[in-house]
């Protein structure tokens, strides 16, 4: 049996701008880039090396900035909201620009219109981890431990991503686990490890580091295929079965 997970995207996207914009040498000052997360997250850590790469390229200057909240809605409307002229752009997510438009109620601008992409980035996958504390060493003996005790099971989520993995999760196991919002992953994983939410799925970026530290235990991750960074994890489909 196939489970519906999935990875996050990452996207590079502008304040739609008109052609006039670029009548004249682009770029001829610096570029403004926000990162809708915090610093430290998947998002911002490939955002800046993308930044890096792309002033060396552009021979211009690239200021990251970072603009976290509301599952990256807010750095989204800064750049929806700036001016149209290519010199402020978004390191976006498949949060800020596909799955927000479900999951809220309204947007402070139009997810489909606002923005004009530049280039597809790439995807990162997710790897379900835990507090060192939760008897679960699989993911079938968490599955199983939330079924035992319904809503009694947290995780924390800081992300749309996170959020609908964690729900994917939920309905393919027919379990009832309670959400613990964040503003942000770092934040998130420092709860986790400190045991006050018992599972995270969250980006490698966030979860390798201290899995390999032996702070959180994974238990899975999103990919179709094992990550050789990882490599002893299974995937949710080999962990389910």
């Amino acid at each position: 049996m196939r489970h519906g997970f999935r990875s996050f995207a990452l996207f590079s996207m502008a304040a739609l701008a008109s052609s006039a914009a670029f009548a004249q040498a682009y770029p001829s000052k610096p570029i403004k880039a926000i990162v809708p997360f915090a610093a430290g997250s998947a998002t911002d850590q490939i955002g800046r090396a993308f930044a890096a790469k792309m002033s060396e390229t552009l021979g211009q200057t690239i200021v990251v900035e970072n603009k976290p909240g509301v599952n990256g809605m807010l750095g989204a409307d800064a750049v929806a909201k700036a001016t149209p002229d290519g010199y402020t752009i978004l390191f976006g997510t498949n949060s800020t620009n596909a799955a927000l438009k479900s999951l809220m109620k309204s947007l402070p601008y139009d997810q489909d219109t606002a923005f004009a992409p530049i280039g597809y980035m790439g995807s990162v996958p997710l790897i379900v981890t835990v507090n060192n504390d939760v008897p679960a060493k699989t993911l079938k003996e968490f599955v199983a431990l939330a079924k035992a005790k319904p809503g009694h099971v947290t995780f924390a989520s800081a992300s749309t991503s996170q959020l609908v993995s964690a729900g994917v999760l939920a309905s393919m196991a027919g379990i009832e686990m309670t959400n613990v919002p964040y503003k942000s992953g770092p934040a998130a994983m420092t709860d986790l490890i400190g045991g006050q939410v018992m599972m995270f799925s969250a980006d490698f970026a966030v979860t390798v580091p201290q899995i390999k530290g032996g702070k959180i235990r994974g238990l899975a991750v999103t990919s179709t295929k094992r990550s050789p960074v990882v490599p002893d994890i299974p995937t949710v489909n080999e962990a389910l079965g």
